[in-house]
């Protein structure tokens, strides 16, 4: 009976080195939307320029980056009330949006993002429309800590945590050096934290992707704050199953 009960109590050790060892699972929620040339601030003529200031440092009222009005080149695809860029707002084509339709959403699994030909589903490059895109998620901290979050774009991309700017990759630019890539060492107090990333390809000559968060950071997919959450977020949540929800409440939602 002792060594059937010692046997039990090793393989429970075992089992909880494995646990203990296993990498935490980042969640983060991807809203995806394709907007068409403009002339304006989409297009293949409008090259090249790093714009580091473009947007204001915290997001405006409906969750979106503010343009800054001291940067330059002006961006025009505005919300004309709020300032706010309208490359992430589905609407018709007008004086203040090029023309922005929803090309999906998607949980993405794991702790980064890559993709090296950020083009419209079926098309190899741009020249039938621009991808934008949105990544969100939230997860919480014990105690305060310095958190580092890496990307590289082609072109815009636009890091907020809790609403204010983290980095900043705006203009039109290749992937890579320091106008199109950067980490970004936050100093965040323990408790709940989110972060948006906003991403635009803007001009037909590429167009990619790189962003990824700690390895030890568990994320939830979340809406960004203020932006409407697409149709059938709520089903996608519950189409996660009890068995994800099980194991997400037996792991600790922190960084030791």
């Amino acid at each position: 009976m002792r060594k059937a009960l010692r046997a039990v109590l090793l393989a429970g050790l075992a089992m909880g080195a494995v646990t203990a060892s296993t990498a935490a699972r980042a969640d983060m929620l991807a809203q995806f939307f394709t907007a068409q040339a403009d002339g304006r601030d989409f297009g293949p003529t409008i090259c090249c320029f790093a714009n580091h200031n473009e947007v204001m440092t915290t997001l405006g009222p409906d969750g979106l980056p503010v343009f800054n009005p001291a940067s330059s080149p002006t961006l025009q695809d505005l919300n004309p009330a709020t300032q706010e860029l309208t490359w992430w707002t589905p609407s018709a084509a007008s004086a203040t949006s090029p023309g922005v339709v929803s090309a999906g959403t998607q949980v993405i699994t794991g702790n980064s993002y890559s993709n090296g030909s950020f083009y419209p589903a079926g098309h190899g490059n741009d020249a039938n429309g621009f991808m934008t895109a949105i990544f969100s998620g939230s997860f919480n901290l014990n105690t305060e800590q310095t958190i580092d979050f890496s990307l590289s774009a082609d072109d815009d991309a636009l890091l907020f945590i809790d609403g204010t700017a983290a980095v900043l990759l705006g203009g039109i630019h290749g992937q890579g050096g320091t106008d199109g890539s950067a980490n970004a060492n936050v100093d965040l107090t323990a408790g709940s934290h989110n972060f948006e990333l906003f991403y635009a390809d803007r001009q037909q000559s590429g167009a990619g992707l790189d962003f990824s968060v700690p390895n030890d950071l568990i994320v939830n997919p979340t809406a960004p704050p203020g932006v409407p959450e697409p149709a059938g977020w709520a089903l996608m949540i519950l189409g996660f199953g009890t068995t994800g929800a099980v194991l997400r409440r037996r792991r600790s939602l922190v960084i030791a």
